[in-house]
């Protein structure tokens, strides 16, 4: 298993990528290929989590934590009180097509006869993540079928519950359900430890709304006759939920959640691979 840090969500290499692919084309014929199956798992830590493998533990039974403390980029403390996230994923990218998204046309001009398509995975169960685990608690995204081929990333999905069914919390018609406690005052000082009077504001957001990203390997992944199974290890800094955002406004404003949506996408990084 190789442990990578939130900086290896970058495809390193680029240029070497394409010209492997210009030289090998397409790695497999984008047929079904029988017995190939790639599970896909998740975790929750903060940016500053000393690496090392997630517990293992998948029993979601665990009593979540009252609050989740953290600090945003710019030192503005948070204590979240819940987060609740609908994530999916629902399809493995090939490489060339991840290479002619960073690069727009220029693989078309480079190499006309490499195709960007990606392998579409059936949707399973929407999956409610709770970020209030306990840290480096594994949780399952499913077992999948799969295309041969050579993968470059993997595209996760935040989407609306179908029906309350789906979820132990009122959140039917909802993407994701946070609840920060936010400390204006905190916002660009030296962390130190908090006064219990501090000036503190609660709020909770509801986004109904629909977001989607492609996660970058640090590596190829291969997929063929050989090579019939994958084991793909995401993990989210939940720290970096709210960078940026207005915290006076995200309740209530539609473009704040949207960013937020977009920034809890961005802080998902692959963590393990193999």
């Amino acid at each position: 298993m190789t442990l990578n840090s939130p900086t290896s969500r970058l495809c390193a290499g680029l240029v070497a990528f394409a010209l492997c692919l210009g030289l090998a084309g397409c790695n497999g014929d984008g047929s079904n290929k029988p017995g190939i199956r790639v599970m896909a798992q998740t975790t929750y830590l903060t940016s500053d989590t000393p690496s090392g493998d997630p517990d293992g533990t998948t029993d979601p039974a665990q009593e979540p934590s009252a609050i989740k403390p953290l600090y945003r980029d710019d030192n503005m403390y948070i204590q979240l009180q819940l987060g609740l996230v609908n994530l999916q994923v629902t399809d493995l990218v090939k490489c060339e097509s991840v290479i002619a998204r960073a690069a727009g046309r220029t693989l078309d001009f480079l190499f006309p006869a490499a195709h960007a398509h990606t392998a579409h995975i059936p949707s399973g169960p929407a999956g409610v993540s709770d970020v209030l685990k306990p840290d480096l608690l594994v949780w399952d995204l499913g077992v999948q079928g799969a295309q041969a081929g050579q993968y470059c990333g993997l595209e996760l999905h935040i989407t609306p519950l179908r029906s309350a069914a789906e979820a132990d919390v009122e959140m039917a018609g909802q993407s994701l359900l946070v609840s920060p406690c936010y400390y204006p005052d905190t916002a660009g000082t030296p962390r130190s430890p908090l006064d219990s009077q501090a000036s503190h504001s609660c709020i909770e957001v509801a986004y109904q709304g629909e977001a989607s990203a492609t996660v970058l390997f640090a590596q190829p992944l291969v997929l063929n006759s050989e090579h019939r199974s994958a084991h793909l290890m995401l993990a989210t800094a939940y720290d970096r939920w709210f960078d940026g955002l207005d915290m006076t406004l995200l309740a209530d404003d539609p473009e704040q959640q949207e960013k937020l949506a977009d920034n809890i996408l961005a802080s998902f990084y692959l963590y393990a691979q193999e």
